[in-house]
């Protein structure tokens, strides 16, 4: 059940409880999704690197990660599947029911994950729990959401 309360500045705040992945489905995209999302990667910012998740709950999340460029100066991560499913948007937002996220990271801060464990891990593992929350609460994000960690899982 979501609980509704006001932040001091006078926001809604929904707090998420339920989840609607039962942990044995994962919601398949239309034939050609998958491929139209990467040859539309390849085409606006080149060659990546995708990293596939091998076990998926709900959605398959791969991440796209380009290296840093003449043209962007940075380390830009993409996920590849939380648009595999359109998401619960209301009726005037129907622009943001197919989303993927995106983060930029400083050329110094490098993607060898074995190397670099938790410390270079954590932004992608944030993009893929962002991804995969919009799926198990059945919502969305537009711009003004905002998300906190929790204590359970920290993203730092």
């Amino acid at each position: 059940m979501n609980k509704r309360n006001i932040s001091p500045g006078g926001s809604e705040i929904v707090s998420y409880d339920d989840e609607q992945s039962d942990g044995t489905r994962v919601l398949q995209p239309p034939p050609g999704w998958r491929q139209g999302l990467e040859q539309h990667l390849l085409y606006h910012l080149g060659d990546f690197q995708a990293y596939h998740e091998i076990v998926s709950d709900l959605i398959h999340l791969d991440l796209a990660i380009f290296e840093p460029s003449a043209e962007r100066p940075y380390y830009t991560g993409i996920t590849m599947g939380v648009s595999d499913a359109p998401l619960n948007v209301p009726p005037d937002l129907r622009d943001y029911r197919h989303q993927e996220l995106m983060i930029y990271l400083p050329p110094s801060w490098g993607v060898d994950f074995e190397a670099g464990g938790e410390r270079t891990w954590w932004p992608f593992r944030m993009l893929k729990k962002l991804g995969r929350f919009l799926h198990q609460h059945d919502t969305f994000f537009a711009p003004g959401h905002t998300v906190t960690g929790d204590d359970a899982d920290p993203f730092i």
